[in-house]
């Protein structure tokens, strides 16, 4: 069955945004990186960053046991159907594909040199093919085998008063056999109803344990004391004819000493994938093999059960090209399989790596595939050709995972630890920048600590005014200013200061802006924020009482023309408020004393500047309401592109002029009286 295609792809790496993989298998991916930030703390505490082989070991086991709880997880889904429309089983079957691949490289990989490689394959079998039903989908058929299969059988056989009268028991025990699971077919032997009196089961029964012993012993060396027991099988059934009265017996004798037609006449009969047998075939044939010679082996196997490496699906292969010690093919072979294999791939590359940085050097990698890893670092590097296998894969992998609104915050651990330095640090910040946060605040602040914490200058600007500009255009005012204020630049706090100035929320609300508060020296640079400063505090005194200090910060804004003419009017409005109450009794005064019930106290220059800015202003809005007249009969203005276009319409402007002079005609008299009340003082 062809498990890494393109059109199975996982949803990690979907260019589509509907697309998102299955909650069970983000939560692996969750775990893969855990376990990868682990393994670079682990290297970083190490001179020369080489991960000794029992680290990598207890690394590798911890990948593949969080493929095996996912696997369990997927079993207990009740969805057939993932969000990106993958059937579960089909999900579960990839997983399985990968479960596999992994402890076969492990098996083959993180082990002590000197060992025997025929114990390593057996033990991946056994644990990967526990009752031989295999765990991933078979050869033969779409869908997953019972893994249970044997203790089905076992189950409805110890149900019987005589197993052995049952076809399924004897094809139980010579497909174990065939495999070279002693411990079943010990097992299975014992559910014999003449077990305990036959002494040729008992016999076998003592050989089979005799040959687990010594196959996994803690010296795997050699494999003496298994030839000696096969020879001592061999003259059991040569010279004492020990199990000529059972014929099964007979079977699991030649297996056991290699016999080339038995091992034929079975696989034929049982057909199961080549990979599950093929431990057994070289144990039984080639137990002393190395690493070199498997090729010749693996030729010899297929000749015997008559597989053609032509016929054989990409994930044979891929098991093919690992047992033949040929790791940089299989490599090969996997990276080949695009996206839904990225994720395995990166944290595959990545362990073997740090295991022994010599193996994947960039000679020997660089013809494999790196997706689209390749396109992007060209664009940063000149140099990229010469990366390494893993940086390639971990800056394909975080570009995949940005594209997952679940998963891009662990993005950047790959990335970092991608040892490329100011190159993986400018993509990160490319691919901060470019991320599709939806609007969402919560994400965009999320976004902005990984900016901090790595230092990405443009992501984090351009997320700011991308914040911004969204609040703006909500009205939501206030937020926006803060966090414009974060910027490195002023351009958009002076722009969102100034329409705050024009009107954009209420005077009132502008005293409610606890954001000054915690401003520091920041503002000073910006005009427009030093005003909206000064009538925070104008309007903060107002609210505490203190009347005498708000109406003097009250004239440093009347006196200021850089303030817009919207501005303005609303200065009007205050001052109108504050004359007038000094036309009323103060709150908190003694009633009992009215000779204390004084004005707080106008200072007459105070009332001479205010009366000379409202004259200049109503003069400068006189000629500018002209030429607006004249101007606008004769030649349309062309509109400007601004950051944010100003409400300057004829309409509005008229508006404004006629606001403005009412305000002023009603402000002159009052500053009039007060200014005749100064002198009169």
């Amino acid at each position: 069955m062809e498990f890494f295609s393109t059109n199975n792809l996982t949803a990690v790496g979907s260019s589509s945004s509907s697309a998102q993989c299955h909650p069970i298998q983000r939560c692996l991916l969750y775990d893969f990186c855990c376990i990868f930030v682990k393994g670079r703390s682990i290297a970083q505490n190490i001179r020369g960053g080489t991960i000794r082989l029992e680290g990598a070991t207890v690394l590798s086991k911890r990948y593949r046991a969080a493929i095996k709880r996912s696997l369990k997880l997927l079993e207990q889904n009740d969805s057939s159907k993932t969000s990106s429309g993958k059937n579960v089983q089909q999900l579960g079957e990839e997983l399985c594909s990968f479960s596999l691949l992994w402890s076969l490289i492990e098996a083959v990989t993180f082990r002590p040199s000197q060992n025997l490689i025929v114990v390593d394959l057996l033990e991946w079998a056994h644990e990967c093919f526990p009752s031989t039903q295999s765990l991933i989908p078979s050869v033969q058929s779409n869908h997953l085998r019972d893994s249970n299969f044997l203790g089905t059988v076992m189950e409805e056989l110890m149900q019987q008063e005589r197993p052995e009268d049952h076809e399924s028991y004897w094809n139980s025990v010579l497909r174990q056999m065939l495999c070279a699971d002693f411990s079943s077919v010990l097992t299975l032997l014992q559910f014999h109803s003449a077990f305990k009196n036959d002494e040729a089961l008992l016999k076998m029964a003592k050989i089979l344990q005799s040959v687990n012993v010594s196959l996994f012993k803690y010296d795997r060396t050699n494999c003496d004391e298994f030839l000696a027991l096969r020879k001592k099988v061999c003259d059991l059934t040569a010279h004492k004819q020990m199990f000529r009265s059972h014929d099964n017996l007979g079977v699991i004798c030649s297996l056991l000493i290699g016999d080339r037609g038995t091992f034929k006449k079975y696989f034929d009969l049982f057909r199961p994938n080549w990979f599950e047998v093929f431990p057994a075939f070289l144990l039984f044939f080639y137990p002393s093999s190395t690493g070199e010679q498997m090729p010749k082996v693996i030729e010899n196997f297929f000749n015997l059960v008559s597989v053609r490496r032509d016929k054989l699906s990409q994930l044979e292969q891929t098991i093919l090209s690992i047992v033949e010690f040929d790791l940089i093919k299989g490599l090969r072979l996997i990276c080949s399989a695009g996206q839904s294999a990225c994720w395995f791939a990166t944290h595959l590359v990545d362990l073997l790596h740090f295991h022994d940085s010599n193996f994947l050097n960039p000679t020997l990698t660089a013809t494999l595939p790196s997706g689209g890893a390749q396109k992007l670092l060209d664009g940063f590097s000149k140099d990229s050709a010469d990366f390494d296998l893993r940086s390639r894969l971990l800056v394909e992998y975080a570009q995949l995972l940005f594209q997952d609104d679940q998963l891009w915050e662990i993005a950047a651990e790959y990335l970092i630890a991608s040892g490329l330095g100011s190159v993986g640090q400018r993509i990160l910040d490319q691919l901060v920048s470019q991320f599709n946060w939806r609007g969402n605040t919560s994400v965009a602040q999320r976004l902005l600590t990984i900016c901090d914490r790595y230092e990405l200058g443009t992501a984090r600007e351009d997320i700011l005014r991308s914040l911004v500009l969204m609040l703006c255009r909500q009205g939501e005012w206030t937020s926006a200013l803060g966090w414009a204020l974060q910027m490195s630049s002023n351009e958009l706090t002076v722009n969102v200061s100034r329409r705050i100035l024009e009107g954009a929320i209420s005077p009132d609300r502008i005293g409610q802006m606890r954001i000054f508060e915690a401003l520091d020296d920041q503002f000073v640079n910006c005009s427009e924020l030093v005003l909206l400063y000064k009538f925070y505090t104008f309007k903060r005194l107002l609210l505490e009482g203190e009347l005498r200090q708000a109406v003097h910060i009250l004239h440093e804004l009347f006196i200021d023309n850089s303030s817009p003419v919207e501005f303005h009017a609303v200065l009007f409005e205050e001052m109108i408020r504050i004359l007038c109450s000094f036309q009323q009794p103060l709150v908190g005064l003694d009633v009992l004393n009215p000779e204390e019930m004084i004005s707080p106290g106008l200072d007459r220059e105070l009332v001479q500047d205010m009366f000379r800015s409202l004259s200049m202003l109503h003069l400068q809005q006189q000629l500018l309401a002209t030429k607006s007249r004249s101007g606008g009969s004769r030649s349309v203005e062309r509109p400007t592109k601004a950051l944010f276009p100003p409400n300057d319409s004829m309409a509005q402007s008229d508006e404004l002029s006629e606001r403005v002079t009412n305000l002023m005609e009603t402000l002159r008299p009052m500053l009039t009286q007060a200014l005749a009340n100064c002198f009169l003082d």
